[in-house]
């Protein structure tokens, strides 16, 4: 569905800066429903059992019935705003591409390896663990909601830049401390980093290919 919403993005909306509000909202608004999500998966679990949450899914039927009619097929304005700029080819956006997989190995390093680093610390409730890790998604929020004021004073260098810097911040600092609250803060660092990329890759990508 992400590859869907985006590129529906970039044929609605022409214009990059439109486009990027976009996608941060759409960044901020998918880590708002992991959060509740997640915490429902866990009511649903504790109330009917592990099979309870995917019942969750059943979300999917009512979006599906409002897409028929609310989507439209038109024309990808981006296209027919770039029409001899952009590239047919995607591979054109082949350095995004590289960019995304080196900024995800950061990106998700908390999120993958951090319950390995608190048991190691010794810090071994999982509701902790689970409530550090947590911050990640709240921080990865509040990135995609900055995105729309950042990169338009910044521009795509510096705010690749500064999003590579708070990554780093977070990660070195996460494997530093075994503070629980430093630890929720590092976290959530790398989540603001995490809410940055994701939108500035996918307008970036739309502004290259056609």
């Amino acid at each position: 569905y992400i590859t869907m919403a985006v590129s529906l993005i970039g044929d609605y909306y022409a214009s990059e800066d439109a486009r990027g509000r976009l996608l941060g909202w759409f960044a901020f608004v998918g880590g708002g429903g992991s959060l509740v999500v997640l915490y429902l998966a866990g009511v649903l679990t504790k109330m009917q059992g592990w099979h309870a949450p995917f019942a969750i899914y059943a979300v999917a039927l009512p979006l599906f019935v409002l897409a028929l009619f609310l989507i439209k097929n038109v024309a990808p304005a981006a296209a027919a705003q770039n029409a001899g700029t952009a590239s047919d080819s995607i591979w054109s956006a082949w350095y995004i591409y590289a960019l995304i997989i080196l900024i995800s190995i950061s990106m998700y390093a908390v999120t993958i390896q951090g319950t390995y680093v608190m048991n190691e610390g010794g810090i071994t409730d999982t509701v902790v663990q689970s409530n550090v890790i947590l911050f990640s998604t709240i921080g990865s929020m509040g990135g995609a909601y900055l995105f729309r004021f950042v990169r338009p004073g910044l521009g795509f260098y510096l705010t690749l830049s500064l999003t590579w810097a708070v990554l780093a911040l977070g990660n070195i600092g996460f494997v530093s401390t075994l503070n629980v609250y430093l630890l929720g803060a590092f976290a959530a660092l790398v989540g603001v980093g995490s809410g940055l990329m994701q939108p500035l890759t996918q307008t970036r990508v739309l502004s290259i290919v056609s």
